[in-house]
């Protein structure tokens, strides 16, 4: 299955190669069609506790290993002077390591007026949640792993609700969990941008899921919104602030046939960041907060304490959560940085109906991460990182840790 990966990437990087270009960015000016892409590998070894829901490493791949991570074929393509299409066809091995079959995470048509101070996204684009959705390639990554917001699976499916015996055995797996912002950063329906030459940046976007949704949709009609604001307070300090509100879970039948109103169940979340840069040094970082209100599943069903399992009880799971990263950029005739991240997810206590008293839904979470990188060529990047994450009440370390090794090549 490897092999089979492999080839296919090998021959996808080939047949575009002689003609490809790199694609600077979600919002591309330049008229004519452009074709280009990453293909990420890497190596690696982890801790007797790793799997992919709390570090993204497959739990088969704990000892050393060559691992496709991710392939990716962008296109853009401009249609007149204002509209312009852009995709993106992926072949990545989330979950268990093998890689998976070709998809689209990312296809939007962009209206670009010719003033350039505003423009509008239809399709699946980057939620406008944080600094994170940004950064979508690892080419624009400094560390290989997301922050924990994005990165860390908790027990709440999108079928069943909060679900304490979730099992999460691999990504795309039904009834994995899903992230607090969600592992894809992306969603889906339409995104307003605008901007000025103060720096002050706005983007609002109406989708049929909330930012937790694990693939940023669902298969059925509900909504969200989702938007950020930032501005500058110096040339070298940007400040920002993200709000979201809306449904993440969508409708199955074969669970409880009663329940038809899933719109109900929804999410919360507020989130600052900030990014501050002094000559080679930059500081950056998230706060966020999010409440969910969801249905309890135990015993195969819905808990309903009226006994009517079309009005399931809901509980409302919380928590806080944010990361700081700091890395520097070595004067170097080839780029080098080092940087470090240290983050953490902080779980509220709720009422837990089916208990009948207050519990801690999850254990609180840290994480520390150490990485540095190079640039061996402008289409070559090497990037290497280790971190160690525990449970706050069980500081026990070197369980969940994993190192990693990731060459990155651009074309």
């Amino acid at each position: 299955m490897v092999r089979r990966g492999l080839l296919v990437v090998l021959g996808l990087w080939i047949t575009c190669w002689s003609s490809a270009q790199i694609m600077d960015g979600p919002i591309d000016l330049d008229p004519k069609p452009r074709l280009g892409g990453t293909l990420d590998l890497t190596t690696g070894m982890a801790g007797e506790d790793s799997q992919f829901a709390t570090n993204e490493l497959p739990p088969n791949h704990r000892d050393p290993h060559i691992l496709l991570h991710e392939f990716n074929l962008i296109y853009f393509a401009p249609i007149d002077d204002e509209f312009s299409i852009e995709a993106r066809l992926r072949i990545d091995s989330r979950g268990d390591g093998n890689p998976g079959d070709p998809y689209l995470p990312l296809i939007v048509l962009n209206w670009i007026p010719l003033d350039y101070t505003y423009f509008f996204s239809v399709g699946r684009f980057p939620t406008p949640f944080g600094l994170h959705p940004a950064k979508q390639l690892q080419r624009d990554r400094t560390f290989i792993a997301q922050p924990l917001p994005w990165g860390y699976f908790l027990p709440l499916s999108e079928t069943r609700g909060y679900f304490p015996g979730l099992a999460r055995t691999g990504y795309r797996v039904n009834d994995m969990g899903t992230t607090t912002l969600g592992f894809e950063a992306l969603s889906t329906g339409i995104r307003y941008d605008w901007w000025n030459k103060a720096g002050s940046r706005f983007a609002i976007a109406l989708t049929n899921a909330a930012p937790s949704s694990p693939d940023g949709t669902v298969d059925q009609l509900s909504s969200a919104l989702v938007m950020r604001y930032s501005f500058l307070t110096s040339e070298q300090v940007e400040i920002g602030f993200s709000t979201a509100w809306g449904s993440f879970m969508e409708q199955d039948l074969t669970i409880d046939p009663f329940l038809r109103d899933t719109e109900q169940y929804r999410q919360l979340a507020f989130g600052a960041d900030w990014t501050m840069t002094e000559g080679m040094l930059t500081l950056s970082g998230e706060m966020m907060g999010s409440q969910w209100i969801v249905p309890r599943y135990a015993g195969g069903q819905f808990f309903a304490a009226s006994g009517d399992l079309s009005k399931p009880t809901p509980v409302k799971p919380t928590l806080f959560g944010g990361y700081v990263d700091a890395r520097f950029d070595f004067p170097t005739r080839y780029p080098v940085f080092a940087a470090g991240r240290l983050e953490t997810l902080q779980f509220f206590q709720m009422d837990d109906p089916v208990l009948g008293e207050k519990v801690q839904w999850r254990r609180d979470i840290i994480r520390w991460t150490l990485a540095a990188g190079m640039e061996l060529t402008p289409s070559l990047h090497l990037k290497a990182s280790f971190s160690d994450q525990s449970k706050v009440e069980e500081p026990i370390p070197l369980r969940d840790w994993a190192a990693r090794v990731m060459l990155t090549a651009l074309f």
